[in-house]
């Protein structure tokens, strides 16, 4: 999908960013920051520990100083957050609204991601008229509602890629049976004991895979923890994989029943 590995280190970077404005005096840990082009706040940073801890001179001179580090550090935070939500929504755009089944939830997470670019924009808005304190409290805050509302969003926007994607696999698979039951009921295959057992087990393997899927689609719809979806997206991959494998099975037993002169 070309989002997640890079979705990751931005989520990470903005944590640790927001920790660190947040909380300091304290340990820095930013040093990720300095892998992404995009998101780059551990000089900043490294620069208010040492404005916090080193400097002697007038304090007022200090505390203007202080405030416009903390300043730049969050709208840099913000508008690293907003590249990351753009792009994941650029991939949710991307998604084929012509599947009935997929349509309605991919509008949902459009609505849900335009969401968050709002409350960025909202909080970026209130950067200018902070003072330290309110500083502090804008990057606690942000950071909560990542935790609670933007990564949870985020995680199952990315489970929505992952199943809108595999929806061609169940496709083909359903397809695939279809012309295999329809091949061997014109070869009178059913004939054969372990044909007919073979072709009985793949219809239930690939009705199973299906209901697997179906279950996904519903869990979207439905907003469960992330995880749980994509154990059932892989739940149901994995169902869909033994389903070809009996199709493999069946056409290698096809190859044998079929007498020579029928074979093409």
């Amino acid at each position: 999908m070309g989002y997640s590995p890079a979705g990751k280190r931005w989520t990470a970077i903005i944590a640790v960013a927001l920790l660190c404005i947040a909380f300091l005096p304290g340990p820095i840990s930013a040093h990720a920051a300095a892998d992404e082009t995009t998101c780059q706040f551990a000089d900043s940073i490294k620069e208010l520990e040492a404005l916090r801890t080193d400097y002697y001179g007038d304090p007022a001179f200090r505390i203007r100083t202080e405030l416009a580090i903390r300043k730049k550090i969050l709208f840099g935070i913000i508008d690293c957050a907003v590249d990351e939500t753009r792009t994941l929504k650029d991939k949710v755009d991307e998604v084929p609204a012509d599947n009935g089944s997929i349509a309605p939830i991919r509008t949902r997470f459009l609505s849900m991601l335009d969401s968050a670019l709002q409350y960025y924009a909202d909080a970026r808005s209130r950067v200018d008229t902070l003072g330290i304190g309110g500083s502090k409290d804008l990057a606690r805050e942000i950071r909560t509602w990542r935790t609670n509302t933007y990564t949870p969003t985020a995680t199952q926007a990315l489970n929505f890629l992952v199943w809108a994607k595999n929806q061609e696999l169940f496709a083909a698979g359903n397809d695939r049976l279809a012309d295999i039951q329809a091949a061997i009921r014109a070869l009178k295959l059913t004939e054969d004991e372990k044909a007919r057992a073979l072709l009985e087990e793949s219809v239930l393997s690939l009705k199973s895979a299906n209901e697997e899927n179906d279950r996904v689609r519903t869990e979207l719809d439905q907003f469960p923890p992330p995880p749980n979806t994509l154990d059932a997206i892989q739940r149901s991959l994995e169902k869909l994989s033994h389903t070809y494998e009996l199709f493999f099975s069946l056409s290698e037993l096809a190859q044998k029943l079929i007498p020579l002169g029928e074979k093409k």
